[in-house]
């Protein structure tokens, strides 16, 4: 049998060797599968703001990266109003433009993110990292040391860790 570098290192018996690698074998093919599968998942479903979403990465493609957190919040606070105007009830006093602008319970980026982490519509990590780029947006607004501040989105998006696939 043929040994990945790192099992054919290691100061075992074959047996324990042919176990270490079918079962990376099988774990590697396992992940493979499911990402094949999320993929012909995604391939069958119609998304809706689809070619917004091409046009925003294509601004934080070209963007200078102080304009990144500006680009993303706005896309992303859109993206929020659109589903909470779909789920709140028609019966709301006022209706939902009443909640979602103005003075409004839900009409800050803020609230809509939390609204949305309180109802699982989004998960927690989704829910640190617009708050992170929110703060950033903020920092940028009401701060005039632009250097500084970039420093810090550069920190933010250098501390992500992308798994390659295998």
């Amino acid at each position: 049998m043929n040994y990945d570098d790192d099992i054919n290192e290691l100061n075992i018996s074959d047996l324990e060797k042919n176990g270490l690698q079918v079962y990376r074998n099988y774990k590697n093919s396992f992940y493979e599968h499911e990402i094949k599968l999320f993929i012909e998942d995604c391939d069958s479903k119609n998304y809706e703001n689809l070619e917004d979403l091409k046009q925003v990465l294509h601004l934080i493609v070209l963007e200078d990266i102080k304009y990144l957190p500006i680009i993303l919040c706005s896309f992303a606070d859109e993206c929020l109003e659109k589903l909470l105007k779909r789920i709140i009830s028609e019966g709301v006093p006022g209706g939902s433009k009443s909640i979602l602008d103005g003075f409004g319970s839900l009409s800050s980026f803020s609230n809509r993110i939390q609204m949305a982490y309180i109802f699982n519509i989004l998960s927690k990590d989704i829910l640190l990292e617009l708050n992170s780029f929110r703060k950033i947006r903020n920092d940028f607004a009401h701060q005039w040391n632009l250097e500084k501040n970039k420093i810090k989105l550069k920190t933010i998006i250098n501390s992500r860790s992308i798994r390659p696939l295998s």
